[in-house]
């Protein structure tokens, strides 16, 4: 095959991903308090108690306002929190652990729990190294340049407004 014919296979499998992803039908993994139900649609977790971890951490996120404090309460309290398994013999299972810094910061920034789905989040970058070898990098988007943005596509577990709230009470702080 030439080069250009590749060039125009992997435009069109491209093009075929934003189609799906307009729709709010392209698939990907979803975070820890979500899961897919028989008809493909996005629905919370049915585990009663890693809905309630989730609704925990933001409700004192809420109440602190800092992720560092989410983590101490939760450690004071000997709570675990819930992460889903991609992959290997777990796949799909809850494994439970400590909550860090990094997954309290995760969930806060991720738009699902506001019910929202997002399609170019984050963009690949690819530059010409000093040694003249290409490096990809993945970049994150400001809000504004996501390119696919549908609110009230499926439940969340906090409000739009809140979310955004959020980003930028998180900009602000110092973690």
């Amino acid at each position: 095959m030439s080069q250009a014919e590749l060039h125009f296979i992997r435009a069109r499998l491209h093009g075929g991903k934003i189609n799906k992803a307009k729709k709010g039908k392209l698939k990907f993994p979803l975070p820890v308090g979500f899961c897919y139900d028989s008809e493909g649609n996005v629905v919370p977790d049915p585990n009663e108690e890693v809905r309630s971890r989730v609704k925990l951490l933001f409700s004192l996120f809420r109440e602190t306002g800092s992720a560092y404090s989410v983590v101490m309460r939760f450690s004071e309290e000997k709570f675990d929190f819930p992460k889903r398994s991609y992959g290997g013999v777990w796949n799909g299972k809850i494994i439970w652990g400590k909550l860090n810094h990094g997954r309290v910061l995760g969930v806060l920034k991720n738009p699902s729990y506001a019910g929202v789905y997002v399609f170019g989040r984050h963009k690949q970058i690819k530059t010409i190294s000093s040694r003249g070898k290409i490096v990809s990098q993945i970049k994150k988007s400001p809000i504004e340049s996501w390119q696919i943005t549908i609110t009230e596509h499926h439940e969340g577990y906090i409000t739009w407004e809140e979310f955004l709230k959020y980003q930028k009470t998180l900009e602000t702080l110092l973690y």
